[in-house]
This record gives C-alpha cells, sequence and structure tokens, in this order.
C-alpha cells in the first residue's frame, strides 16, 4: 500500500505541467494597448538607444494587425529587418526593411523614443 500511494504521487506530482496555459492578452481589445497590454509595454522598454526616432507602431499585414518597432528618424541611416507581432504577441513575420513600405500599412504609433 505504501508504494501505491509512492507511486500515486510520483505521477501526480509529474503528470502536472507548470506552464501557464493562460490564453495571451489580445492587444486588439485595448483603446491603449501599449499602457495596458504588458507584452507591448515590455516591447517598449526594449527600445534603449533614442539616439534615432524609435517607435512601437501598430498597422496592417496581410489584412491583419501587426505590432512592431520600427528606427522612422529619416535622419538616420535604416537596414535590416522588422519582426511583426499579431494581437497576442506572437512573431508572424520577419520583413526585410526594404519590403516594408510595401508589405505594410502603418495605421497609428503607439509610442515614440527619441533624444
Amino acid at each position: 500500500m505504501k508504494n501505491v500511494s509512492l507511486l500515486c504521487l510520483v505521477t501526480i506530482l509529474f503528470g502536472c505541467t507548470c506552464e501557464d496555459h493562460s490564453p495571451a492578452i489580445n492587444a486588439c481589445t485595448f483603446d491603449d494597448p501599449i499602457n495596458e497590454v504588458q507584452w507591448l509595454s515590455d516591447l517598449k522598454d526594449s527600445i534603449t538607444n533614442c539616439m534615432c526616432t524609435t517607435s512601437v507602431m501598430q498597422g496592417t499585414y496581410e489584412s491583419k494587425t501587426v505590432y512592431f518597432v520600427i528606427i522612422n528618424d529619416p535622419l538616420c541611416n535604416t537596414g535590416g529587418s522588422v519582426v511583426l507581432y499579431n494581437c497576442k504577441g506572437q512573431p508572424i513575420s520577419t520583413i526585410d526593411v526594404s519590403q516594408f513600405v510595401d508589405l505594410v500599412k502603418i495605421d497609428t504609433t503607439l509610442y515614440s523614443c527619441e533624444e
């Protein structure tokens, strides 16, 4: 009996996952998502160098709402790529800056930093 109880206890302890299965917060449902949605606030806080104007923006890509960080300062020579996030903060695409204007429509600026 002691072995059965121990086996049940071990099964319960290792059979459960400790991951949080709560649904991700949908930024598309908030009026002020940059201040109300943690993953977007974290994205804003990830901007550490504001020598060039850098913004967190909301836009449209393939008829879907997306969020992204982009250097949008005409005085800065930018290159590289932009990661697009869906409403739940999951990366859905990475777009080269040279193709960005053709593929993404900017809807609104949620946050800008500049020095």
